[in-house]
Parts: structure tokens; C-alpha cells; sequence
């Protein structure tokens, strides 16, 4: 900053050069042919105005490494099924209609937006495996359970990624013995019971292998990160406004994040 010139004014002419770029400069652009969406979202709290969620989406080409921003869309609230669907109508409509595939975390409703759009849905590996080893870690290596967390959390990483139809069954009959344990804690037992009426949507990848569908969303988590680490440099984001303005420059300038798909097939 300039000797003399006050924190207000310089502020100003920041605000201003903010403006002029998001003026200036177009969305980035999306990969032809038919693109994979993926999608998270970043909460975030005002003042004045409350809680917010900053909904964040990429594209990614099937034969690509790097996943393309979209713009971010913020709206008021926590992360919801009906802010998807108005993040999801803001996609222009000829990039809209051709998407071929969604991958997203465990947010309850992204399924129905994805079949909605016909899209394939792809659910994230890494928020479920997450869940279970925070709960497999060191506070939980001691007490008579600790067998459970560790055959649950084996199984559950096998069946994710088998090709072997034979081998899946089996996991899932030692996986519901478990839980049917009186040791097993209920908590536990539960998000096992989830897993299992959910696994199809965690091994899309292994149906649809030309796609090279990724089995993360960690691509738009390390957008967030990136975001976060901005915001804390900052001053001036005390409004709704003004955020949605600093983190929609900073994902134009940015653009990429590198991105890799996962290539397996069911045999």
C-alpha cells in the first residue's frame, strides 16, 4: 500500500478493480463434447446477514487431466437440494444439456438433481472413507470394538474398488453380520446400513469405464481450500456481494485444477 493513502480508499480501488475485471472477463470456458460435473459446496457466515453457501462447480472433459471452473453461485443458507438445483439451472443451457455424469459428496437429493438433468451419478469415495477412519483413529484403537472398525473399514475399501462379483457378496454378508453384533455401536451400524443401500452409486465408475469418471470431489475441495487460504489474506468480504465478487475473479484467474479419473471395469 501506497504511504498516505488510507485503508478506505485502498479498499475502493480494489472494489473497483474487482469489478472491472469480472466486467472485462468471461466464464471459463468448458470442455467440448461431453463434460462431467463436479460439484461441492463452501459455507460461509456474514454479520448481518447470516449463513451462506458458496456453490461450486467444475467441468472436466472425459479425456482431460484438468477440471474447468464454473462460476460460483451463492445463496443464502446452508447447502440444500433446492440451492443445487438453482446452482445446477445457472449452468448455461448448452453446457447444461451436455453434461454426461455428476460426482458429488453424500449431500442427500444430489442423486434426483443428477437423474433430473439424465446425468450418471458417481458419489465420492473419499467424504465415506473419511467418515469411517476419523472414527478408526486413535481415540478408537482402544476397547473391545476395535476389531469392528477395522474389518468394517477393510471391507468397505475392497468393495469400493473390486472387479470380483463373488468377492463383493461375500464382503457385504460379513459386513452385515457385523453390524448385527451386540458390540457393534449403533452410530456405526447405521452408516454401514447407508453404505450398503448405496454402493452402486460409489462403484458407477466401474460400469461406465470410457467415461474415466473420478471418484472424488476432491478437485472442488482443493478449489475451497485455495478460496479459504484467500479469504483469511483479505479484507473486504463482509458482504454477501463482495465475496461472491473476490472468489468468482479468483476462480477465473485460477481456471484448472488438475483432475484424474479413476479407469477400472467391472469383469
Amino acid at each position: 500500500m501506497r504511504r498516505g493513502v488510507r485503508p478506505t480508499t485502498a479498499q475502493k480501488h480494489v472494489r473497483r478493480t474487482i469489478q472491472w475485471f469480472l466486467c472485462k472477463s468471461a466464464s471459463n470456458p468448458v470442455p467440448t463434447g461431453q463434460p462431467i460435473l463436479i460439484v461441492d459446496g463452501l459455507w460461509t457466515y456474514f454479520h448481518k446477514e447470516g449463513r451462506y453457501t458458496l456453490y461450486l462447480m467444475a467441468a472436466r472433459g472425459i479425456d482431460d487431466t484438468n477440471a474447468h471452473f464454473l462460476d460460483p453461485v451463492l445463496l443464502p443458507g446452508r447447502e440444500s437440494l433446492d440451492g443445487w438445483k438453482t446452482a445446477v439451472a445457472a449452468i448455461p443451457d448448452d453446457v447444461r444439456q451436455r453434461i454426461c455424469a455428476m460426482v458429488s459428496d453424500g449431500l442427500r437429493g444430489l442423486k434426483k438433481v443428477a437423474e433430473e438433468n439424465g446425468w450418471i451419478f458417481q458419489r465420492c469415495h473419499f467424504h465415506l472413507l473419511a467418515w469411517f477412519q476419523k472414527r478408526h483413529g486413535q481415540y478408537f484403537q482402544r476397547g473391545k470394538t476395535k476389531w469392528m472398525r477395522d474389518a468394517i473399514l477393510g471391507y468397505i475399501q475392497t468393495m469400493l474398488e473390486t472387479t470380483d462379483q463373488k468377492k463383493l457378496h461375500e464382503f457385504r454378508k460379513e459386513l452385515e453380520i457385523i453390524i448385527r453384533h451386540p458390540d457393534c455401536p449403533r452410530y456405526l451400524a447405521m452408516r454401514v446400513r447407508e453404505f450398503l443401500r448405496t454402493i452402486d452409486d460409489f462403484r458407477t465408475y466401474l460400469r461406465y469405464p470410457k467415461l474415466n469418471l473420478p471418484t472424488t470431489s476432491n478437485t472442488v475441495e482443493t478449489m475451497i481450500r485455495l478460496l479459504r487460504n484467500l479469504l483469511k489474506r483479505i479484507h473486504g468480504t463482509r458482504t454477501p456481494r463482495s465475496f461472491l465478487q473476490w472468489t468468482t475473479a479468483y476462480i477465473r484467474q485460477r481456471k484448472t485444477v488438475m483432475c484424474n479419473g479413476k479407469i477400472n471395469r467391472i469383469s
